[in-house]
């Protein structure tokens, strides 16, 4: 791999590197491990969501706040209003 294919690779990756830190790197050790994690083999391994063996906790489904509707509409000019709707600008 030459500095032309690193140079674009990191205009691709939205990386900005100097011609000093282009002629640093060197991706023939990481294209070579990418290469020994392609020939494993994965047939009889199960996938899984997540490296935990966790569950999420919920909570009960349960009214915690009551309707206040009304009252909070009372705080509104009355012409912002209808059938108990707020009625905002159009934006298109």
């Amino acid at each position: 791999m030459n500095i032309d294919d690193l140079k674009k690779i990191a205009q691709m990756a939205h990386i900005q590197m100097s011609n000093e830190e282009l002629n640093h790197c060197d991706l023939g050790d990481t294209l070579a491990f990418i290469d020994q994690i392609k020939n494993i083999d994965t047939a009889n391994i199960e996938p899984f969501s997540h490296p935990l063996d966790i569950c999420q906790r919920l909570r009960d489904d349960k009214v915690t706040e009551t309707n206040q509707r009304e009252m909070l509409q009372k705080l509104v000019d009355h012409n912002r209003i209808e059938a108990g709707l707020y009625l905002v600008p159009e934006v298109l």
